[in-house]
Parts: structure tokens; sequence; C-alpha cells
């Protein structure tokens, strides 16, 4: 059996290891120290550990894909001259490196480019990607077709800042499934906004605005998330003008979340699709290396999330968050 390895150097470590025979056979999490010159010398050991307690009885590993983010920071000390995998590390000591790009061009095995079609990253420091001509980009890609391509990119970092508040700073609730429950049990937010306030163009946080007398928690969980979905709808017409992305290609951790899919779809007017395979990114970079190697796997089947409130709804949710808000 053989099997390709996907790591993305993202926010986190995550590995995925893959086999044409037997799909995804293994994947693993891991935190990464934030950046700073020793962050690579960092890197290898969280990577070293990783692959020590990963390869255990797998058999010898053909190949390797890496994707990397933020995009600008490729991954050093890793990778050889000689393009294949420095010695040190266990199990893919010596590997060659078959695809290595920005995160964005690992998810391609799972949604090909289209001019309606954006990609978003949710976690910790969210990002979005969308395609755009030469000129305007700040991303080159090769595509599975060995055809270029360009990304415009945009870091969010504070775009899922309504649900962090609910939970760091104000402790309302346990965790993000505890304000899904919440959410859940009602259809309206009853007015509240959780609004972003930008100085100078530094953000400046969260307001939280039409609390009134008798507002409960499922409310305000349900606000919180649909901040979340008109922040998204205000990021990506920024970058590619309101009304033309209708699709919304999700991945990253929070991305695992159905009701927030959901809800993100119906403020956004977005159909969301999201692969289900965990560590999709990790997943994708190494299909990319597979397939560059000449083997057909099969790609994890995606969720679909269709938005069923009606376009008054959401452009009545869309206008009072931008009145809210400080851009």
């Amino acid at each position: 059996m053989k099997t390709y390895v996907g790591i993305d150097l993202g926010e986190w470590l995550r590995i995925t290891i893959i086999s044409p025979t037997r799909g995804i056979i293994a994947h693993s999490k891991h935190e990464l120290p934030g950046a700073s010159e020793a962050r690579s010398e960092k890197m290898m050991e969280v990577l070293t550990h990783a692959l020590e307690n990963l390869s255990a009885r797998l058999p010898p590993c053909e190949g390797v894909g890496i994707a990397f983010s933020p995009p600008e920071t490729e991954p050093r000390g890793i990778i050889l001259p000689s393009n294949t995998i420095h010695p040190s590390l266990p199990y893919i000591s010596g590997a060659p490196v078959l695809f290595s790009g920005p995160e964005v061009s690992a998810l391609l095995p799972f949604f090909a480019p289209t001019p309606k079609r954006a990609w978003a990253i949710f976690g910790g420091r969210a990002r979005i990607y969308y395609e755009e001509p030469e000129s305007n980009a700040t991303i080159r890609v090769i595509d599975e077709q060995n055809k270029t391509r360009f990304f415009a990119y945009k870091a969010c970092p504070w775009i899922m800042e309504p649900i962090r508040v609910l939970l760091d700073r104000l402790g309302l609730f346990d965790s993000l499934s505890d304000v899904e429950q919440h959410a859940g049990i009602i259809e309206d937010s009853a007015g509240v906004i959780f609004a972003p306030q930008y100085s100078d163009n530094e953000y400046k946080g969260i307001t939280i605005s039409e609390l009134k007398p008798g507002t409960r928690r499922p409310q305000i969980a349900r606000a919180a998330m649909e901040s979340v979905g008109a922040w998204i709808r205000y990021t990506v017409a920024e970058m590619a003008g309101e009304g033309t992305v209708t699709e919304l290609y999700a991945a990253g951790s929070d991305s695992s979340s159905d009701f927030l899919m959901r809800v993100i779809s119906d403020v956004t007017g977005f159909t969301l699709e999201r692969a289900e395979a965990r560590n999709a990114v990790a997943c994708g970079a190494a299909l990319r290396a597979a397939k560059l190697n000449g083997e057909s796997i099969a790609i994890p089947e995606a969720k679909r999330f269709v938005p069923k409130r009606s376009i008054s709804w959401r452009d009545q949710i869309y206008a009072r968050w931008i009145s809210a808000s400080k851009l």
C-alpha cells in the first residue's frame, strides 16, 4: 500500500495521510508557535513529534504535499534544495515534495475556481480568497491542469469575533456548540447586532446594540452568528463587488459547525459548500501530491448549504449591521 502525506502549515499544524486504496487513513492537529525568529525551528520540532506518533506501522511514503498560510509564509527548513524532505523528519525523510503552495491551491481538488466562487478559511485567523486578474491579485497558484491562476487574499482575523466575545469575554456560553444550541431555539435575533468598530483602519472592538429588557441568550447567540454572516458578506463584497459571488467554499476548524454554515448561507445569500474531510487543506495537499504522481484517489464528498431565508430578510439584517458598524 502506498501513502501520501499532506501537511497544512497554518495557525495549526495539520497532517493527513491518504492511500489510493483506503482513502484517508490518518490525521492529526497540533499547536504551532506564533510568528517569531524561532518559528521554523519550533515548527520542525512539532512536525517531528507529530510524525513519530502517526507513522507507526504505516507503509512507505511515496510523496508529500505542503500547503501554507498566510500565503506569503513559505515553509523553511522542511524542504531541501533537491525538493525532498529534510532527513531529520521521521517517516517522510527524503520523500519527494510533489506539491507545495498556498492553502487555497490545496483546496482546488474539491472545487475548481469560477467567477462566482470565493473561498473562506474559518478559524482563529479567518482568510478569504477570490480569483482575480493578475493585476489585482496577491497570490499566484498552479491548478491541477497546470494552469496559472491568481487570487486576491484578505486576512480577516476578527470575523469570528462576535462568537469569541460570547465565549471568552462575556462567558455567556461554554462552547461553539452551546452557542448553536441556544441560537437554534429561535428564528429571530430580535434586532440585536454585533457591530465591529474601526478607527483609521484599526480594529477597536465589538459593540452589541439593540439589547432590550427581555432579550434572552438564544437571541444573543443567533445575533452573533448572523453578524458573522453579515461581516463575511461585507468582506466578500469589498473584494469582488456586491452580488458578484454566489458560492462560498468553506474550510477551516470553525466550518465544521453545520448550524453556523446554515446561518452564514442565509445571511449572505451564498450557497456554501464544505468538503466532508477533516483537515481539508492538509487532505487537499495530499490529494494534489498523489495526482501529480499519477494516482487517482476519490475526492471526499461535499456538504451543501443553500440559503433558506428571503432576500428581504437577509437585506434587512445586513442593512442593520452596516448601520451599526463603523468600518
